[in-house]
């Protein structure tokens, strides 16, 4: 199936590291970058102030950089204080509640979450665009499923899948699909293990599908294998290396992490104890001539706070994108942002 320009565009800007997707009739960069202009003109002082409330929200998806959206705000969250108003500080004193765990074994919270960012946004090429990033961010965990499986290497293993869901303004939006393992790996059942003996837990979390829905057109990424965004086995000092390609589009994806250290982070006055992972990702379409890397110099920094259903309450993303604009020149742009969940509950759980 043929991919419209306009399509590559949309999903550069609207994902920042996918390929294109979708068909329809052929439509040029320039009317994505009208979209574009349209949709963001808020953003510069100069144009007038936009008469509807919306935020630009960076999705936490490790490994794809930012998937942008624009989402408008749901009436019931005009009024938390830490979406729209002051995030408060931990006291110097302050100590997490748990410690985080060498694995996940249950899914996250269902329910809405809000984030605060800060960073920017930079579109080199017809177009010369730099703009601040969205301070708010909203997204939506939902869709958990559970089911046991039998691995013919590790043994008994639990397994869980989740959607976070961020809405689109014209009735489309961002599903991202993950699965999360876990082996236990005890003596019944596990192929390949010595006499008398067990293989060590093991566990990992997937990046299984990536789905868009706009107006414009759709993208279904769906890597095989899937892509493991971080491997549970040792806590500390655990590495990985992962890839995976999308063979309908001809979209492949590489990533390379590892767990760096226990870390604290602080969501408005409150600690959580974390894992931080550092991930190299690279996206790559020969086919359209996208191309998404992470920087060789600031890699993306996920904290992952394992016992709470490895939720990455906080990143630092530093990704650039270059694909062909109409004369052949490219077009590149580069995200860097620093991203911080505001709870570690959702929405719902506060009444």
């Amino acid at each position: 199936m043929r991919r419209t320009p306009a399509l590559v565009l949309l999903a550069v800007l609207a994902l920042l590291a996918q390929a294109c997707g979708g068909g329809g009739n052929d439509r040029s960069f320039t009317i994505g970058f009208k979209r574009l202009a349209l949709d963001l003109s808020y953003k510069d002082e100069k144009l007038p102030a936009p008469t509807r409330t919306d935020i630009l929200t960076p999705q936490p998806v490790p490994s794809f950089a930012a998937f942008l959206n624009q989402v408008r705000v749901p009436p019931q969250l005009h009024s938390v204080p830490s979406l729209f108003g002051q995030c408060a500080t931990a006291p110097a004193d302050a100590h997490p509640e748990h410690p985080a765990t060498v694995f996940v074994t249950e899914p996250p919270a269902v329910g809405t979450y809000t984030t605060h960012n800060k960073g920017t946004i930079t579109i080199a090429g017809a177009l010369q665009v730099k703009l601040g990033f969205p301070p708010r961010g909203l997204l939506m965990i939902q869709k958990i499923t559970h089911s046991d499986t039998n691995d013919p290497v590790n043994g008994p293993t639990k397994v869980f899948t989740y959607d976070v869901y961020v809405p689109g303004l014209d009735g489309g939006g961002t599903t991202t699909t993950y699965r999360v393992t876990y082996s236990p790996a005890t003596l019944t059942g596990t192929a390949g293990q010595q006499a008398g003996g067990s293989h060590a837990p093991q566990g990992e979390l997937d990046l299984v599908r990536l789905q868009l829905k706009s107006s414009v057109g759709n993208i279904d990424f769906n890597p095989d294998p899937p892509i493991t965004i971080m491997s549970f086995k040792n806590g500390q000092g655990t590495s990985w290396q992962s890839a995976g390609i999308d063979r309908t589009d001809g979209t492949s994806m590489v990533v390379e992490g590892s767990v760096a250290r226990r870390t604290n982070v602080d969501l408005c006055g409150n600690l959580y104890d974390t894992y931080e992972v550092t991930s190299n990702e690279h996206i790559v379409n020969l086919r359209t001539g996208l191309r998404s890397d992470t920087s060789a110099t600031d890699p993306n920094i996920y904290r992952v706070a394992t016992n709470y259903g490895g939720l990455f309450i906080q990143q630092h993303i530093d990704t650039t994108t270059s694909f062909p604009g109409e004369s052949g020149a490219p077009t590149v742009v580069t995200t860097q942002y620093d991203q911080t969940f505001d709870r570690i509950r959702p929405l719902e759980s506060f009444g």
